[in-house]
């Protein structure tokens, strides 16, 4: 069997320590031990692109540098890069379509929505929110939204709000929503799409760290969706985490996790009404 570190440097204990060390005390996640080779992947190629010989010479350089280097920035990008997908765990949009909505349309309290999808990576998450809500209100018309999507990594920011996904990328997308909410290239070789106009003008994104006090900027919403984050969290952060986004969320508003997320022995406002949505008491 090939080794792993065959084709470059190693990263060591001690550089791996320093890195996993910065990425805890600055974002809250946690990077065991076991993570060393996934790191040591992600950050392979910046060596040779900023001409250095070890991973010693890039946490010196990350780290070290006054002013902080850009590459610092890039580092985070690289290694807080989760998994995404449309129409993730499908039954949080079913409930979303099924429940929530029409619970907001019937009360005629409700005629603008405000939903924020925390760690939304490359942005498949509001865009899936944005479908579902956009389909709603072609039958209850009136009925606003907006959807903010945030992540840590700056480069993830820049796709989403591009809002070009390869053609294997839509693949979970409804046939109903993809005919019409996604745009085809005219050349045939192309096999991208891009999410329409009237979604992408209710959809926005913007760089924020779930620890940060400042959250508070992003204002109150009805819905928050912070799915497959509190994971990476040990319990602790995820406690610290969720208080704030409560904070951030009306009375009555809900908030969804991911399916192996459970929020189970924390004091929260919250009720859960089904697995993992919590409504705000």
């Amino acid at each position: 069997m090939e080794s792993p570190h065959q084709y470059g440097p190693e990263l060591s204990n001690a550089d791996f320590q320093k890195i996993s060390a910065y990425i805890y005390a600055n974002f809250g996640i946690r990077l065991s031990a076991e993570k060393r080779i996934m790191v040591q992947s992600r950050l392979q190629s910046r060596l040779k692109e900023l001409n250095l010989s070890d991973y010693a010479e890039y946490t010196n350089l990350v780290f070290n540098s006054v002013p902080p280097h850009p590459e610092l920035t890039n580092m985070v990008d690289r290694i807080t890069t989760n998994k995404t997908e449309f129409f993730r765990e499908p039954a949080h949009f079913e409930f979303l379509k099924n429940t929530i909505l029409p619970s907001f349309n019937d009360s005629g309290l409700k005629n603008s929505i405000r939903i924020w999808s925390a760690a939304c990576s490359s942005g498949e998450e509001p865009y899936t929110i944005a479908m579902v809500i956009q389909n709603f209100s072609e039958h209850h018309p009136g009925l606003q939204y907006t959807v903010l999507g945030t992540d840590l990594s700056t480069k993830m920011l820049q796709e989403a709000k591009i809002a070009i996904f390869t053609e294997s990328k839509s693949e979970p997308i409804p046939a109903e929503f993809k005919k019409k909410y996604l745009l085809r290239s005219k050349d045939q070789e192309i096999k991208q799409v891009r999410i329409v106009p009237e979604i992408r003008e209710n959809v926005s994104f913007e760089p924020a760290n779930l620890l940060e006090d400042n959250i508070s900027r992003f204002g109150i919403f009805d819905i928050i969706f912070c799915r497959n984050v509190l994971i990476y969290f040990d319990r602790e952060t995820q406690l610290n985490v969720i208080t704030r986004l409560c904070k951030q969320i009306h009375p009555g508003g809900y908030l969804i996790t991911g399916h192996s997320e459970a929020l189970t022995n924390f004091d929260l406002p919250l009720v859960q009404i089904r697995p993992a949505v919590y409504r705000k008491k």
